[in-house]
Formats: C-alpha cells, sequence, structure tokens
C-alpha cells in the first residue's frame, strides 16, 4: 500500500502542487484528471520519489517511501511515460528486457528475465511485435509496448502518464481493457488523463487537480465546470456507473 498524506512539492517559484493525500491499494485503479499545467505530472513523479517533498509523508507499507533505495523503488514502482524518444532501432522485445534492471545480477539477462518479458509482451497482445523495431510501430502500439516494458519491471504500483495521448480510439477502448485487467491482476495503477470521458469511465476513484490544488475528488458537475471551464455532465452508464463528458451542445 502507497499511502500519500498531504504531501506537498515546491516545484518551483511560480508552481507549487499540494496538499494532496491518496491512498493506493493493489486492485485499484486512480485517476488524475485535468488542464495541461494543472499538475498531474508533477503528482506522479512525486509518487514515484523523483520530486522531493516540502511538507507532507509518502510510505509504502507504512515505511518511509524515501528511506527505500532507488533499486528497492524500482521493483516496487514503475512510471509509463506520455512520451519517450527512443534514439535506436531496438526491437520490442529489446526495449522490454530493459525493465528487467533492477532484477539484475549480471551483464546479460538471464532465463527469468526472458521469461518476465515475454509474459509482458503476451500480456499486451504483442507476440506478432515482438521482433519489431519500435521505431515502425503506431502510436497505440507503442503505448503497448511502454506498458509492457513496465509490466516486466514487475512493480506493485503502476504510474501511467496520459497514456491515451498519442492513441486513436479503437487502442483507447483497448487500453481501458487492458488497465482493467491488470487491476483484476492486483496490480495499483494511477492514470493521468485530460481525456475527461475516458478517464471517468474507467473509474469513479479520481483527483481533479486544477493549478496544483485539489479540486474535486468525486463526480460533482459544478466543481467540474468551474474548474474546465466548460459545462461538464454527469451521467451514468448503462451499469448505473456515473461518468462525466463535456456538454458542448
Amino acid at each position: 500500500m502507497l499511502t500519500a498524506t498531504d504531501i506537498v512539492v515546491n516545484l518551483s517559484e511560480n508552481f507549487s502542487l499540494g496538499p494532496v493525500s491518496l491512498t493506493l491499494t493493489p486492485g485499484s485503479i486512480s485517476v488524475i484528471l485535468g488542464e495541461n499545467g494543472s499538475g498531474k505530472t508533477t503528482l506522479l513523479r512525486a509518487l514515484l520519489g523523483e520530486h522531493s517533498l516540502s511538507s507532507g509523508t509518502l510510505t509504502y507499507d507504512n515505511k518511509d517511501w524515501t528511506k527505500y533505495t532507488l533499486q528497492e523503488k524500482a521493483r516496487l514502482c514503475s512510471l509509463v511515460p506520455q512520451f519517450e524518444p527512443i534514439p535506436f532501432s531496438f526491437t520490442v522485445l529489446e526495449t522490454v528486457l530493459m525493465a528487467r534492471l533492477p532484477w539484475s545480477n549480471s551483464r546479460w539477462e538471464n532465463e527469468a528475465d526472458h521469461k518476465a518479458a515475454e509474459h509482458a509482451i503476451r500480456q499486451l497482445n504483442l507476440e506478432h511485435l515482438a521482433n519489431q523495431s519500435i521505431a515502425s510501430l503506431s502510436g497505440g502500439e507503442r503505448q503497448r509496448t511502454l506498458i509492457a516494458r513496465s509490466l516486466a519491471q514487475e512493480p506493485e504500483v503502476l504510474l501511467l502518464d496520459e497514456p491515451t495521448a498519442h492513441v486513436d480510439l479503437k487502442s483507447r477502448h483497448e487500453l481501458s481493457q487492458i488497465l482493467t485487467n491488470l487491476a483484476l491482476d492486483g496490480k495499483c495503477l494511477v492514470v493521468t488523463t485530460h481525456d475527461l470521458e475516458w478517464g471517468t469511465r474507467l473509474t469513479n476513484n479520481i483527483i481533479l487537480l486544477s493549478r496544483g490544488k485539489v479540486a474535486a475528488n468525486s463526480l460533482d458537475e459544478e466543481i467540474f465546470t468551474q474548474t474546465l471551464g466548460v459545462k461538464i455532465q454527469v451521467l451514468e452508464n448503462s451499469s448505473g456507473r456515473a461518468f462525466a463528458r463535456p456538454d458542448l451542445d
């Protein structure tokens, strides 16, 4: 369990995040919503331990997260970035194998590393692309490759930064199912997005950020409308679960 309690990050003179509190448990999906510049990525980086806290506490299983070594953190938590330049034409398999570094005791991958990478590739339905250059992939295929790489790292907590930013509608739908299945497998997921409808359909466990502050942690039409600057509707899907979307009529 990763728990953030009133964490504050003073990123610069012009931007501060927090206070933010959230508890991440196995099998849960949390979605961080907000416009560009609202602090979504900063929050992920703070949870990962890349940003120092100005105040508040961050614990993993009741132990101070800052006391964990970098290797220990890498075995427990992984980040799927919004965009990552790949300077060389690594194959999908080679890219996914890179995630095994936190578990490595030598310069070369062992059988366990290959098994973990191949399992992650199967989970993301990438077997037919395993030997293909990542540079030749579509946006959706590339995103799935980065998720597979994080899964091969075998973390308990998976952080995904704007995973729908470069994918089409079909890939977005497939991504929803993939993330739901990962949660069902016991992974703890934190997802940032400015795609309001996609994010609230994925889960109702949400935080809406605005200029680094928590504006809402539930689906409130009035607060969402005031915060995002467009009229927001809160509706229900066929299962009776609430979701939000812009009312553009």
